[in-house]
């Protein structure tokens, strides 16, 4: 594929996320896409076959560029700290070999949910088209759960299979992903609200400071010395 047919379908699916975003898949039609392009339907057709090519690919892209910053964490920093000796994955806790290990894990960690926020913000329309489809009755029901289980500790989510390998463990209880599931739930609701309500929340940096201010203050409750807790009793 040559550039301008790149640039050409990137034009046309941010016009149909537009669409996507107002109304649900069943109301979108290729030629209302092909009218707001100035083109005729035809040229559409060339690229995308149908409206429901178009959202797979839409939610196919959003997911993947999801995993690709996961997997920069996960691979990046905890896969390489298990590797490295520094880091253990205990029953209850992350174990580091010193308390400087657990400050700058901790600090990786806000990072990592940082680069996620800034994706969903930047993203959000084509996140509120794969929430609203997700609530819909067709053929895309259930779009959402491609994204939040990539935060969920289950066997057939690529991320935790790799920190069973690294780790050497069998499983991965539900409190052992909260640093990749509890701490993204604020971030995935923000950017819903952001998308539906966005005329009545402040600033964009200052939403984004706030929620990981909040963030980073609980996480701080489960730095204990070498150890980050999963749970605090």
């Amino acid at each position: 594929m040559d550039r301008n047919d790149t640039i050409v379908r990137y034009r046309i699916k941010d016009v149909a996320v537009k669409h996507f975003a107002q109304r649900t898949l069943s109301k979108v039609h290729l030629a209302e896409i092909a009218r707001d392009l100035n083109v005729d339907r035809s040229v559409v057709k060339l690229y995308f076959s149908s409206t429901d090519e178009l959202l797979s690919i839409v939610i196919d892209s959003f997911v993947k560029d999801i995993e690709a910053i996961l997997l920069t964490f996960v691979d990046g920093v905890m896969v390489a700290a298990i590797n490295s000796g520094s880091m253990q994955i205990k029953t209850d806790r992350l174990h580091f070999t010193d308390s400087r290990s657990a400050a700058e894990f901790c600090d990786k960690l806000i990072d990592y949910l940082e680069a996620i926020f800034d994706y969903l913000i930047l993203h959000s329309k084509e996140y509120a088209v794969i929430v609203q489809e997700s609530r819909a009755s067709g053929i895309h029901h259930g779009c959402l759960a491609k994204v939040t289980n990539l935060f969920l500790p289950v066997d057939v989510n690529p991320l935790f299979q790799r920190l069973k390998v690294a780790a050497k463990i069998r499983a991965i209880p539900g409190e052992r992903a909260y640093f990749l599931q509890t701490n993204i739930l604020p971030i995935l609701y923000s950017a819903q609200y952001k998308e539906e309500f966005g005329q009545l929340l402040p600033d964009y940096e200052i939403l984004k400071r706030r929620v990981l201010s909040e963030i980073q203050a609980r996480n701080a409750q489960h730095h204990i010395g070498q150890d980050i807790m999963f749970t605090i009793k």
